[in-house]
């Protein structure tokens, strides 16, 4: 009798040995949700934030916007855009960066259906925004523009 029960103690024991290890085995390998991708965003954001400002606007002597911001915010009416003679322009540089930035804004994140908000602001104060506020979670990217005393912020958000 006692050769029969350390018989069925042990086939227990095994028994529980092998549902603990089920057990380990669905709650770490089957129940991990996938790694949420951080970053993605923000890489993208800083991708076209620093392909955008060094572009080159043909329709502008070859300004780039990151020059167009500049004079947009300091000075306005610097630098006047004429166009070409099949289409004239006669922007200033502001009016030029808005439709600049529009235009870029729209053929990259439309095509990717990405809802994006851009801001440039000027020692902390708001001067241009396109696109609205991220209603939930965002990633960002910056770059900051100097041009002699003054610091230009220009900030991309990437809505997830």
């Amino acid at each position: 009798m006692k050769r029969s029960q350390t018989e069925i103690f042990g086939l227990a024991f095994i028994v529980i040995l092998i549902t603990m290890a089920v057990f380990f085995g669905l709650f770490f390998f089957i129940g991990k949700k996938p790694p949420v991708q951080k970053g993605v965003e923000s890489i993208m954001a800083a991708n076209w934030l620093t392909t955008a400002l060094n572009t080159n606007d043909p329709e502008c002597q070859d300004t780039t916007l990151k020059e167009l911001y500049t004079a947009c915010i300091q000075a306005p009416n610097s630098i006047i855009c004429l166009g070409s003679s099949a289409q004239p322009l006669n922007q200033n540089s502001c009016d030029r960066a808005d439709a600049l930035t529009e235009q870029m804004l729209d053929e990259t994140f439309e095509k990717w259906n990405r809802q994006r908000y851009l801001t440039i602001s000027e020692e902390n104060t708001l001067r241009k925004k396109y696109g609205t506020p991220c209603p939930g979670i965002k990633e960002s990217n910056t770059h900051n523009l100097y041009s002699g005393t003054t610091e230009i912020q220009v900030k991309l958000d990437l809505c997830r």
